[in-house]
Parts: structure tokens; C-alpha cells; sequence
């Protein structure tokens, strides 16, 4: 019989120090294998790795770690598509691939964005039996990621990333990195969604009430 040490060291997917074994067994050379075996998977089961130490691991890329614990879905802080932008679906296992359309609404949210003729799909309208009317399906577009499409760059006509750029007078433009053109603001960003009232109702106090005076200081006189 011989007395063994051993010293298990562990990477830094174990967050455990190093464990020091003493044990006693016959001096055999198959024994002495099939113990370390043993005493290996035995370690293993006690101490279990780290699960985002492990997940790093398995992410790691020419000795750095890439970072995949970003959320994927949230929200970006700026928004490089705008309502009334024409924008090309750039994912390739996508039903609408290589479609072209203007966005009709930003969902921003939820971070998808509705393309006009883009990505449809039949909408079930449901008639009145009683007035002679039957369902019909009417063409709806369904919303689409925002990270699903590109901006159309407007001289070649193909999907561009973009960069910004202050022109002479201070404005911040975009700039497409395809051809280096400038992609204006839409107009449409102009013309407001809910356009202001003018007319007058009877809710509404008229101006010469507004600006009458009818509070007097009679402590002055």
C-alpha cells in the first residue's frame, strides 16, 4: 500500500480553489489510472462550473470574448430609419427578401417598423349577415424587424449602412456609405400626423375674452 497525493487545479470556468486529495491504494499502475478516473468525474460532480463563465467559454473567438450577452431586442438609442425612408429587407431567409418599400409607421417600442406592400398578409373582415354583406380578406402589411432592413441608398438604388456628418451650415445629415450620397429627411417628418385645429368650438374661449382685463386692484386707489 502507498500513500498518493494530489492536487486538482481548476480553469476559471470552476470558480473553486485548488483541492488537495491524499489517498492510499495498492501501487498498480491500472488501479492507479482508474482511480485518477474516478476521483476526476467524483471532483466534476461536486463542483459545478459556472454557468456564464461557461457560456463565455464557448464564445470565445482568437482569445477574446465576443459579446453575446447583449439583448438583441432592445431598443437602440438612435433610430437611423425614419417614417416615409425607403428601405430594403436585407434578411435573406426572409419571405420578403430583397423587397423595396416606404416605411408607413415606426414601432419603436418594440423596435419593428411597417413597410408599405411589404411582408403581407390576408386580413379576415368579418361581414353582416343581416344586411347582405359576406367576409372578405383585405391585404395588410405586417410589421418587420428593424434590424431586418437597410436604407436604400438613392443614386445606385441598393441597400446602404449609413454614417453622419455635419454639412457647412451645422446641419447633421445622413450619409450613405455605398456611394457617399446624402439621404434627406423625408418630408413627410414635416406634415404633422394630427394636424391642428383652427375652427372654433363652443368649448373654445374666443380671443377678445381671453385678453379682456377682469380683475381690478381697487386696494391702489
Amino acid at each position: 500500500m502507498e500513500i498518493y497525493k494530489f492536487k486538482f487545479l481548476f480553469s476559471r470556468l470552476y470558480k473553486c480553489p485548488p483541492i488537495d486529495i491524499s489517498i492510499t491504494y495498492p501501487a498498480a499502475p491500472h488501479f492507479h489510472s482508474k482511480t485518477m478516473a474516478s476521483l476526476r468525474s467524483t471532483v466534476r460532480t461536486l463542483v459545478k462550473p459556472d454557468p456564464i463563465l461557461k457560456q463565455l467559454r464557448k464564445n470565445r473567438e482568437n482569445g477574446k470574448y465576443k459579446p453575446q450577452f447583449q439583448n438583441k431586442n432592445a431598443i437602440p438609442k438612435k433610430f437611423h430609419i425614419m417614417r416615409g425612408d425607403k428601405v430594403e429587407v436585407i434578411q435573406r431567409n426572409h419571405p420578403a427578401f430583397g423587397m423595396q418599400g416606404t416605411v408607413l409607421e415606426m414601432i419603436r417600442s418594440k423596435n419593428r417598423l411597417v413597410v408599405e406592400g411589404v411582408n403581407m398578409y390576408n386580413s379576415l373582415v368579418r361581414g353582416d349577415p343581416a344586411m347582405g354583406i359576406g367576409n372578405e380578406y383585405k391585404q395588410k402589411e405586417r410589421s418587420i424587424h428593424y434590424s431586418n432592413v437597410n436604407l436604400v441608398c438613392p443614386q445606385t438604388n441598393l441597400p446602404t449602412k449609413i454614417s453622419r456628418k455635419f454639412l457647412e451650415d451645422g446641419t447633421k445629415v445622413r450619409i450613405s456609405k455605398r456611394s457617399g450620397a446624402i439621404i434627406p429627411r423625408p418630408e413627410i417628418l414635416s406634415v404633422r400626423k394630427n394636424p391642428k385645429r383652427t375652427e372654433l368650438s363652443f368649448k373654445d374661449t374666443e380671443a377678445d375674452d381671453v385678453w379682456a382685463i377682469s380683475y381690478v386692484n381697487n386696494d391702489n386707489l
